[in-house]
């Protein structure tokens, strides 16, 4: 089976691509991140078409998530437990957080005689926002960085919860952390960005043990970036991060065949800036 994980930086913009992967590269499951549309907006009837059927769990201009998958989707969630970001909702204590921003979304997949639950995910980058700009707080005292670690431990909660139940798990999606200096195009500058920062590094550690880098443990000299800023020439000069991933749960592990970066898409007319992440694994 194979299965992509592709931060789309909007699905409609990015259709034609979209449609071209669907019919060349065959999937049965894509894990989409940052739709920015709603719902009602996401291109469902042409994703149909090709026999595909499709959850969504959209919101307008920023974020949202889907899965498209060969197979029928059911037990569709859109959220997991998240006590621990209940309790760092710093500047949103009126407005608790709603499907975690739309940044999550689940689903079990029956494929013959066995089961897959399949998840897209996309973590939050952890900057400063806009109301935080000016007062000068170091980075992880931020609201948002203290939401990114919350969204951690709250997902490899829920992720542990599933792995006890003997569940089989691939979950996909934009990590927002390179886990290894490989994974970066300069380490040593990269380490005073956001994506690369030393507690970062530990926290996607912290995660991996649970879920392991199996990208890593089967390209161990590949750097696998996907994605590269649109600014300052990122992709031709391949100034890029391996911050997208394919995580299977352990219990998969002599399961999985091979995981990959489609570059090809990130070199099409007005790509996104991230290239699909593709692996392939049995059942």
């Amino acid at each position: 089976m194979k299965i992509i994980s592709w931060n789309v930086n909007s699905v409609n913009t990015r259709l034609e691509h979209l449609l071209h992967m669907l019919e060349n590269v065959k999937p049965d499951f894509v894990c989409l991140q940052e739709i920015k549309c709603e719902n009602a907006r996401f291109p469902v009837e042409q994703i149909t078409d090709m026999g595909y059927c499709v959850a969504i769990s959209g919101m307008k201009s920023y974020n949202g998530v889907a899965i498209i998958s060969k197979h029928k989707l059911e037990d569709i969630s859109f959220e997991f437990p998240h006590a621990e970001i209940d309790a760092h909702n710093e500047l949103y204590q009126q407005e608790p957080r709603k499907n975690l921003e739309s940044r999550y979304i689940e689903a079990l997949a029956c494929v013959g005689n066995s089961a897959v639950r399949i998840a897209s995910v996309y973590v939050p980058n952890g900057g400063v926002s806009a109301k935080e700009a000016d007062l000068d707080l170091g980075i992880y005292e931020t609201e948002r960085f203290k939401y990114k670690e919350a969204f951690y431990r709250d997902f490899k909660n829920h992720c542990q919860n599933l792995i006890s139940q003997g569940e089989n798990l691939a979950f996909a999606g934009d990590y927002n952390i390179a886990p290894q200096a490989i994974d970066v195009h300069n380490p040593k500058n990269c380490a005073k960005n956001i994506g690369f920062l030393p507690r970062e590094q530990e926290i996607i550690a912290n995660f991996q043990t649970l879920m392991p880098d199996y990208f890593r443990k089967l390209n161990p000299s590949e750097n696998g970036f996907s994605w590269w800023d649109y600014r300052r020439g990122g992709y031709p000069e391949n100034r890029g991060m391996r911050i997208d991933q394919i995580l299977f749960s352990p219990n998969l592990e002599e399961k999985i065949q091979a995981i990959s970066v489609l570059r090809n898409y990130r070199e099409m007319e007005r790509p996104s800036d991230h290239a699909p992440v593709l692996g392939e694994f049995g059942l």
